[in-house]
């Protein structure tokens, strides 16, 4: 690790990283109001949130080769301006279509603080510190996005969905305003020969490296399981249940806290039991949450409570996966860290807007079809660190 390099400020990492999760989630229970509003199926609502997560894929793995090429620093800012831009358009759209191109937009800009909040982190720390920053990390910038549809849903209650783009809008210009002074460069003093669209491409060998070609699809898989709940649950539990977009929202405040639980046990144990080790332990947890679903719907004792509290064993397995898989995975080239992270966040982004999308279709009237998907991709994670040669997964090369 170059002694030169000084570590970011964490609140600073939080704030970026925030910000796209934030978007995502705020405007969940506002969809299915998007129907009665423009005159349009849930399907094609659906589109604000798979559009603004395919966006958000495909942003990463161009912000990644910039980042390591130009600096973290100068992407971070590019992308929290269109941010800002992407929302006040999105306040101001007259039609679905304006709105889901805003959303998308508003993706490309919130996928280079995710990008850049992971590399600064390996930039300033190695493998274990990085995985247990990144525990820390998490569980506070956790607060903003996981409140968010109890936010969104108060919000658009007493003002409309609109107010909601609002929020956002003045949120990304005070990280603007905070980053210019407060975000330091710590892009490690290396040059590449190789020109941009050739960084690109190249980051894609990073899937020959083991501990990568293993974290990064069972991150995506386990945190699939919450994207496939984020597609189908606002039409779930407000057309099928019956619950208020304000009441969803405060239901999701409990998976919230498990989710923070996980993240201070990854902060906590990282350094001494080892990422792989907590990656292992989440992957159970989230399969036992997904087998508990499964045998309560099977039984048709399935109710808006039970199922969040359901959910609360996958959250908190997701809480100690995603940070400590994510850093494995990005320490795979410690030289490449910026292509890693996007390279990892474009695997999870094209993984959760085809979840996002299939659970739209399924749904029905019943929460079966989600509930199936969600178990699909626990198991694959689970089986992917569990099954021989899943040791690999926590070979950090040297």
């Amino acid at each position: 690790m170059d002694d030169a390099i000084k570590k970011p400020p964490l609140i600073m990492l939080v704030l970026i990283t925030a910000i796209g999760p934030l978007a995502v989630n705020i405007f969940v229970p506002s969809m299915p109001g998007l129907q009665v509003e423009f005159g349009i199926t849930y399907v094609v609502a659906q589109l604000t949130l798979s559009l603004y997560l395919l966006a958000l894929a495909f942003s990463q793995p161009i912000y990644g080769p910039l980042a390591d090429r130009f600096g973290r620093r100068p992407v971070a800012l590019f992308g929290l301006t269109v941010m800002l831009v992407a929302s006040l358009l999105c306040v101001f759209a007259p039609n679905i279509e304006v709105l889901i191109f805003g959303r998308a937009l508003q993706a490309f800009g919130a996928g280079a603080g995710q990008v850049v909040a992971r590399a600064m982190l390996r930039d300033s720390h190695d493998t274990d510190k990085s995985a247990s920053a990144m525990g820390y990390l998490v569980m506070m910038m956790v607060v903003a996005p996981m409140i968010a549809p109890t936010i969104g849903g108060f919000v658009d209650a007493w003002f409309g969905w609109r107010a909601i783009f609002v929020c956002v809008a003045v949120f990304a210009g005070l990280v603007v305003l905070a980053a210019v002074p407060y975000l330091k460069e710590t892009r490690p003093g290396h040059e590449t020969a190789l020109g941009f669209a050739s960084q690109i491409f190249s980051s894609f060998t990073l899937l020959k490296i083991p501990i990568f070609s293993l974290n990064a699809p069972q991150v995506s898989f386990s945190t699939g399981s919450f994207f496939a709940f984020f597609g189908g649950a606002p039409f779930l539990f407000v057309n099928i249940y019956g619950l208020a977009p304000e009441q969803f929202g405060i239901y999701f405040l409990l998976i919230s806290a498990f989710f923070m639980v996980g993240n201070f046990i990854t902060g906590k144990l990282a350094m001494r039991l080892g990422p792989l080790q907590l990656v292992r332990v989440g992957t159970v947890l989230a399969l036992l949450g997904v087998a508990l679903l499964v045998g309560l719907e099977l039984a048709g004792l399935m109710t808006p409570i039970i199922f969040f509290g359901s959910m609360c064993f996958i959250a908190l397995g997701n809480g100690m996966n995603m940070p400590n898989g994510s850093m494995l995975a990005i320490s795979a080239d410690p030289q490449r860290a910026g292509a890693a992270s996007g390279l990892l966040g474009f695997i999870q982004m094209i993984l959760a807007a085809a979840l996002s999308t299939l659970v739209s279709t399924f749904l029905d009237d019943s929460a079966l079809p989600l509930i199936i998907i969600m178990a699909l991709c626990a198991l694959i994670a689970f089986f992917i660190v569990w099954l021989p040669g899943g040791s690999r997964a926590g070979s950090v090369p040297h």
